[in-house]
């Protein structure tokens, strides 16, 4: 079964989001900080003009949506790549469907750390979908996880080791007021 993917909304959302940004700057300037807005409020008061200076940079902006549609097409390659593998006969249009709705709900559960099981569920889910044998589908989530595991874990252990060895060499503040 064949679907017909899209071209991906990244520009898309880029280019809506530069007049939304704007807007908000308009609505940002009537609303004035009163006397007795609370401090954070007020700290954040140059927040908005950061944000309007990243969607005025036109290049910056264009790199930033190649190198993320290069990242979603590599993970879509990689649910190809694991699916061919593991037997399955499925287009790189269904792996590109299957990667971005997942990552899609990988970012609507940040709040799940790793979005553990959000993640494994919804690929499973699209899988189904898709036709693919459960287990099949599974297999692709745990590929998914092992890739992001042997990536993720040595950058954990180097943070560590780094992190370790600035500690050994400060002193210890309390020990020394013990003194």
């Amino acid at each position: 079964m064949r679907h017909t993917v899209d071209a991906p909304l990244t520009v898309t959302s880029w280019a809506t989001a530069t007049p939304i940004a704007e807007s908000a700057a308009q609505i940002s300037a009537s609303l004035q900080l009163t006397s007795g807005s609370s401090a954070a409020l007020g700290g954040l008061s140059g927040l908005n003009n950061t944000v309007l200076a990243i969607y005025r940079d036109r290049g910056a902006m264009a790199r930033a949506a190649v190198f993320h549609l290069m990242g979603w097409v590599l993970g879509a390659g990689e649910v190809w790549l694991a699916l061919h593998v593991l037997g399955a006969e499925i287009g790189f249009a269904e792996a590109l469907v299957m990667e971005s709705i997942g990552q899609a709900v990988r970012t609507a559960a940040f709040l799940v750390p790793g979005a553990l099981g959000i993640q494994d569920g919804s690929i499973l889910a699209l899988g189904v979908m898709f036709g693919l044998p459960p287990e099949l589908a599974l297999s692709v989530a745990l590929v998914k996880r092992l890739r992001e595991l042997l990536l993720h874990a040595p950058a954990l252990l180097i943070w560590y080791l780094i992190e370790g060895r600035r500690l050994l060499r400060t002193p210890d503040v309390a020990r020394e007021q013990a003194s």
